[in-house]
């Protein structure tokens, strides 16, 4: 049987035990922008744009590793005689930090009764050889968050700034097993970081902007950052370069799919089925007063406009006898095959608006999925909690559940996806009819993506991945 240090040890290591030795260095700092710099038209493709990835192959990037590979010599030999054939040793050609540093066979460090936080700035202090980071940027590190998961295991994340400018993308996360062995070092922290950023030049790109610190292939640049969601399909995080207005980054963050007092509903646990009663409020789900969809877990509404927001006629109130027990409607007559009782059809694609017979019954169905699901990743073994970055409301991030995105609209089908931003913003689920009506060689059940389970589980677990397997 493995032991749980264990498995917390191969759940944060690559799954194949390689040596990676590209110990290379970042850039210095980068100058002020340029007099008389002028705003460029970002590129609007929409395509993921990150200027890190040429500037980690240019000339000079590349000059400069090899000089600092030069340098650690030494400390890369007494690395690999200390961790072994096991070694994960992956270091970033723009830092010249870890992106991963461990081992699968063992951890970094043994026991200690010393607080997380010291014993990771104390290894990187004893291995400013191998790390890179030098006292200086050691002492400078930010401790943004330390959260413990069901096993004991502390996760620490730690942040850069230059001049109380945060710097996007670096950082450093450090992971510790709850006798004080340190596992794991990721994020790519950033050397040698200037005491001041040169002027934002260009106004900020809207209203929501932040300026922050963005890592080139000439040094730090003062930038702007965006949250903006242009389309249905898209969410997208910018940087903008606040002297040139050149967009050094962009990432799309919609992933898609191809019995006591209470407010109650009706759902099946996980498959189409017979209803069955659910107290939303026991569950915590939803209040006992709720005249809407919206709790603790979820906001759910009938988008059906496709503009995801949600207008006061897309909410889901209360049956008239005041519950959320709304009957499910199948269309397996009107339809006919591959309709069946095991497999129902939800509505008919050759009547417009038939849809709107199960709008009621779909939202609250995805509402007690969404609920079930965000309970089973809280509990252990998993442990996706609030400290571990989930989505509640009481924290700002409730998961935004679009049922029948676009329903009334031509070309919303056979899709769903989900949009996660940062811990603290919410994410946004849309849930597409199945069947084009348009399309006569359409595969799909003529059914609502939110009846069925694998669906917002799949969406759902985009969310966590997200939320957990990220940058400090």
């Amino acid at each position: 049987m493995t032991s749980r240090s264990s498995r917390s040890r191969a759940s944060l290591c690559a799954a194949t035990a390689i040596t990676v030795l590209a110990l290379v260095t970042a850039p210095q700092a980068g100058a002020a922008p340029a007099p008389g710099a002028v705003h460029t038209t970002p590129d609007r493709s929409g395509k993921d744009v990150d200027v890190r990835d040429t500037a980690r192959t240019s000339p000079r990037v590349l000059a400069a590793r090899d000089r600092l590979a030069a340098s650690r010599a030494n400390s890369v030999a007494k690395a690999r005689a200390e961790l072994g054939n096991q070694a994960l040793l992956d270091f970033d050609e723009l830092t010249g930090t870890p992106r991963v540093l461990a081992r699968t066979d063992g951890f970094l460090t043994g026991p200690s009764g010393g607080s997380p936080r010291d014993i990771v700035l104390n290894y990187l202090r004893e291995k400013e050889g191998l790390v890179g980071l030098s006292a200086g940027d050691t002492a400078k590190l930010n401790l943004r968050r330390d959260y413990v998961d069901v096993e004991g295991t502390h996760h620490l994340s730690f942040t850069q700034s230059v001049g109380g400018v945060p710097v996007f993308g670096n950082g450093l996360k450090a992971h510790v097993t709850k006798d004080g062995r340190l596992i794991q070092l990721d994020g790519s922290p950033v050397r040698d970081l200037p005491s001041s950023l040169g002027a934002a030049t260009l106004a900020a790109p809207g209203p929501d902007s932040q300026q922050v610190a963005f890592l080139t292939g000439d040094g730090i640049r003062p930038a702007w950052y965006t949250l903006a969601k242009p389309a249905v399909d898209k969410m997208f995080q910018e940087v903008t370069d606040a002297g040139t207005g050149k967009l050094l980054y962009r990432k799309n963050l919609m992933n898609h799919a191809n019995d006591a007092d209470g407010a109650k509903g009706l759902a099946w646990e996980a498959q189409p089925g017979p209803q069955k009663q659910v107290n939303l409020t026991q569950k915590g789900w939803l209040s006992a007063d709720a005249k809407t969809l919206d709790g603790n877990v979820a906001h759910v509404a009938a988008d059906v406009n496709g503009d995801q927001k949600f207008q006061p006629h897309e909410e889901i109130g209360p049956n008239t006898d005041g519950t959320f027990r709304y009957k499910f409607t199948d269309f397996n007559a009107a339809v006919g095959p591959p309709c069946s009782t095991a497999r129902p059809c939800s509505w008919d694609p050759k009547t417009p608006g038939s849809w709107a017979k199960n709008r009621e019954q779909n939202a609250v169905q995805a509402l007690a999925y969404v609920g079930s699901f965000h309970d089973h990743l809280a509990s252990f073994p998993i442990g996706f909690t609030r400290e571990a970055g989930n989505f509640e409301k009481v924290d700002g991030d409730a998961v935004q559940v679009h049922t029948l995105l676009g329903a009334q609209e031509p070309g919303y089908y056979d899709n769903a996806f989900m949009g996660t931003p940062p811990d603290g913003l919410p994410p946004t689920m849309g849930m597409f009819l199945f069947h084009d009506p348009r399309d006569p060689s359409d595969p799909f059940l003529a059914a609502n993506s939110a009846d069925d389970a694998t669906i917002i589980h799949h969406e759902y677990t985009h969310g966590l991945s997200n939320r957990l397997v990220v940058d400090a």
